[in-house]
């Protein structure tokens, strides 16, 4: 069963299967010899499609992946989570991805967190870091 279809490189759809795995495919439906088949780690019930990352949704675990390697950027393991709302399938990475997530038993119900999904980038810093020693100058440390 067929979870959802994204474009990746080269233009060619990457499909997304309940059974665990994903394969692209020409416009025509043949699949691409030159990519192959990718495997996930679990059966996905979900799934976004940010920038060139595919966000796949499990109910203990949230695979992301590059689109265009299939190889895993990161794994994000909880317990009951779902895809509440998966955005649109652009390249807008200002787009939400909401999933929720079984929180703590109380006495007589079950709490829940709505998580929004962001991307996280490296930060570099442009500006020059001052001499640590200057610091200690002052209380004459040395």
């Amino acid at each position: 069963m067929i979870v959802g279809i994204t474009y990746s490189h080269q233009q060619l759809l990457n499909l997304i299967s309940r059974l665990g795995i994903g394969c692209y495919v020409t416009k025509r439906g043949i699949p691409s010899r030159s990519s192959g088949y990718i495997r996930w780690e679990t059966q996905a019930n979900g799934f976004a499609h940010r920038g060139n990352h595919i966000l796949l949704v499990s109910s203990q675990f949230i695979e992301v992946r590059n689109i265009n390697t299939g190889q895993i950027a990161q794994v994000i393991e909880d317990i009951d989570i779902r895809l509440m709302y998966p955005g649109y399938s652009t390249s807008d990475r200002d787009d939400r991805v909401l999933v929720a997530i079984r929180g703590n038993k109380k006495e007589d119900s079950v709490t829940e967190r709505v998580v929004e999904l962001v991307e996280t980038v490296e930060y570099v810093s442009h500006s020059a870091v001052s001499n640590v020693s200057d610091i200690w100058d002052e209380w004459d440390m040395q």
